[in-house]
């Protein structure tokens, strides 16, 4: 009988002491992981914000690059030229660049060349995204930044892709990585 009651004084004490040490656990499990949530978000807008510095100097290496020809006469074979400087020009593993007209036929496309001479104005991404024509609509806008899904050479498949643009009206170029 004294067993008993001493087994459910025990209780008595340890049941609230177990509650509490539990319900402290959860608090300090959720704080860490609204922190770890934040910490992603953060980190993930650190990593966007390179991205697109990463994709903007390299329009400017390749605006550089061409920037006498595009400056000079409008002629055709300033026009080659450019396209065969831009062609040759990567960045990064999988950098490259393209260009269309503002009524989205492909003048220029370093990993796809194929492309050229197509119209790609009504091309939707798997998202819904119209891709060429929003990256026309952006770099007329100034902003030039636009995610879409588009064929990724390193994987020869389709990944999520943030673009970058810049117009080039002497050309009537939309000039883009």
């Amino acid at each position: 009988m004294e067993l008993r009651c001493r087994s459910k004084l025990l209780l008595l004490v340890l049941l609230p002491v177990l509650l509490v040490a539990t319900l402290v656990n959860l608090v300090y499990l959720s704080e860490q992981k609204a922190n770890l949530d934040e910490q992603v978000v953060t980190y993930r807008d650190q990593i966007l914000t390179l991205k697109k510095e990463e994709l903007k100097g390299a329009i400017q290496l390749a605006r550089t690059a061409v920037e006498d020809l595009y400056e000079g006469d409008r002629d055709g074979e300033n026009i080659a030229a450019a396209k065969k400087i831009l062609k040759a020009m990567r960045f990064g593993g999988d950098g490259y660049f393209f260009a269309y007209d503002s009524k989205g036929i492909n003048t220029m496309h370093a990993a796809l060349p194929k492309l050229e001479g197509k119209n790609l104005i009504d091309v939707v991404d798997e998202n819904g995204v119209r891709v060429i024509a929003g990256l026309i609509d952006t770099a007329k806008q100034g902003d030039g930044y636009l995610n879409f899904s588009w064929h990724k050479p390193s994987i020869n498949g389709t990944a999520p892709k943030l673009g970058y643009a810049e117009y080039l009206p002497n050309w009537d170029w939309v000039l883009a990585t």
